[in-house]
């Protein structure tokens, strides 16, 4: 587990089929995601950080937010419903360098990034 919201809603990842998988999981619903950030699949995936409204951060091979996760199949939903990633990028920096660790309710988020020369700095964005 990496991260856990004050509802009690956790995420992180499984090994599993020789990579490391992100999950979620929100009261009796655990929820793996199976669809990784477009371009990027066949390898690692982290869950890191999640916020009492199912918004969680993470990284792929570049940092990711995925907003509102849904939760809860199996009690009258037509299906699953896949999470949507948005790409985080710390200005200036380039893929592959930008790592959210945490998110609050407010979408504040927190995590570290390189910067050209390899020297590694801490971020808040807003």
């Amino acid at each position: 587990m990496n991260g856990i919201a004050n509802n009690g809603t956790t995420v992180g990842q499984g090994f599993s089929f020789d990579f490391n998988q992100s999950w979620f999981k929100q009261g009796s619903d655990l929820d793996y995601f199976m669809d990784t950030p477009a371009g990027l699949n066949g390898s690692d995936t982290f869950a890191t950080g999640v916020n009492d409204f199912a918004d969680v951060v993470g990284y792929h091979q570049r940092g990711w937010l995925a907003k509102k996760i849904e939760a809860g199949e199996g009690t009258g939903d037509s299906g699953e419903v896949k999470p949507t990633f948005t790409p985080i990028l710390f200005p200036g920096t380039q893929q592959g360098s930008t790592f959210p660790f945490g998110i609050n309710d407010v979408r504040g988020l927190v995590g570290t990034y390189f910067d050209s020369t390899g020297k590694q700095h801490g971020f808040l964005a807003k």
